[in-house]
């Protein structure tokens, strides 16, 4: 279960926690074929392994895969996307990450996607573009 960020430690523990699988291949017992779902997971053990302190956040604006925080600072905003090919896609999944709130102040910009490999300048701000087998080597 990952709680949604909040500065305050009990707005955090009173959010409706987003439940992830501990392991991908329960959802082939399910026939589960949505591959950003299944990528999320995988992202998502991979942090719970590497020990990270991570939440998502949400607003009315939309949502933000993981939060990576170091002490009182997030240091990496992290999204997840099988295919970004289409720009409303792409659209959709940089929107919050360039419009971050103003506290967050966070430069590690990522998505994570299926093959797509870039790195992009969209309203000054620099957004790393990673397939998933990549970063999942670099962890």
């Amino acid at each position: 279960m990952l709680r949604k960020f909040s500065y305050s430690y009990i707005k955090s523990e009173q959010s409706m926690p987003k439940p992830y699988i501990i392991d991908n291949g329960f959802f082939s017992i399910k026939n589960f074929g949505d591959k950003s779902k299944l990528m999320e997971n995988l992202v998502f053990i991979e942090l719970i392994r590497k020990g990270e302190n991570i939440a998502y956040f949400s607003n009315e604006k939309g949502e933000i895969d993981f939060l990576i925080k170091k002490d009182k600072e997030i240091s990496s905003l992290i999204q997840v996307c099988f295919d970004i090919t289409k720009s409303e896609t792409k659209e959709r999944e940089v929107k919050l990450l360039i419009k971050q709130p103003e506290n967050f102040n966070c430069k590690n910009l990522i998505v994570l996607t299926w093959d797509y490999e870039n790195e992009e300048i969209i309203e000054n701000k620099k957004i790393l573009f990673i397939p998933l087998w990549k970063w999942l080597l670099k962890q």
